[in-house]
């Protein structure tokens, strides 16, 4: 039988083409290629995680994704991890004026609280005596489960009645914390302990913040005595005001064990 050369030419050449392309295609990633090298394989991402066998763990990402940013344990009630820092704050519960010109009267549903050390009449340097007005405020502190590593009491000056003010604003620490607000007088208010903390010169329409770290010990109720040496009154937003953004405030900072 007599073959046509060129028709056997083109058979083999079509033979030689099918075995050149069948070892192209089976070409794979080898053993000891690393994700991301170029063998034909998968490139992965960063994001990527790549388990033993090679294969794309579940919770890959293949696009970034928004994470939201939280504060570290910022006014949390409970602290996460040990050494984390957590700040609670407490309004007021109780706040009222203590007027030595009026021994008898209760002052407790005033929404402005003057402070004062002394008053002069008009035309004199001579302090006129019986005139003090002291702010007495109470707290109730829950949720410390930690160390106390910081306190601070926080009251809004709306004005000055004399500008400059120069003075210095003091908070004692009162142990009896039984009084209440709707009846409590200078006559009867309870007695003053150790100093805890002291502002000098308070500006008016200003947050005064007094350190008073010594005074909490852990939960529990605290009332502070709050005092002037000046002789013009400075005027404390109560918590009888409408915006409680403006109240006494005890600010505590722990840091969990």
């Amino acid at each position: 039988m007599r073959v046509n050369k060129t028709l056997f030419l083109r058979l083999i050449a079509v033979v030689l083409c099918t075995v050149i392309i069948s070892g192209l295609c089976g070409c794979g990633i080898s053993a000891d290629k690393k994700p991301g090298e170029e063998s034909g394989g998968t490139a992965y991402t960063d994001a990527e995680t790549v388990n033993n066998d090679n294969s794309i763990a579940a919770t890959d990402i293949t696009e970034p994704q928004e994470t939201e940013s939280k504060p570290t344990n910022l006014d949390s009630n409970t602290p996460e991890g040990t050494g984390q820092t957590s700040v609670l704050t407490f309004n007021a519960i109780a706040g009222v004026a203590l007027d030595h010109s009026k021994p008898d009267a209760n002052l407790g549903t005033a929404i402005n609280i003057a402070v004062r050390g002394y008053t002069v009449e008009e035309g004199s340097t001579e302090p006129v005596p019986d005139r003090e007005i002291w702010g007495l405020f109470k707290f109730e502190v829950t949720g410390i489960s930690g160390d106390v590593t910081g306190a601070k009491i926080k009251l809004y000056n709306m004005k000055n009645r004399k500008e400059p003010f120069y003075g210095s604003t003091a908070i004692y620490a009162v142990s009896e914390s039984s009084w209440e607000q709707s009846d409590v007088t200078w006559n009867s208010m309870p007695e003053c302990g150790e100093l805890v903390g002291k502002y000098d010169n308070p500006p008016s329409d200003y947050w005064i913040e007094t350190d008073v770290t010594p005074l909490i010990k852990g939960d529990g109720t605290y009332s502070v005595m709050i005092k002037s040496d000046a002789g013009y009154a400075y005027v404390i937003l109560s918590q009888n005001g409408h915006d409680p953004d403006f109240y006494p405030a005890l600010e505590i900072e722990i840091t969990s064990k």
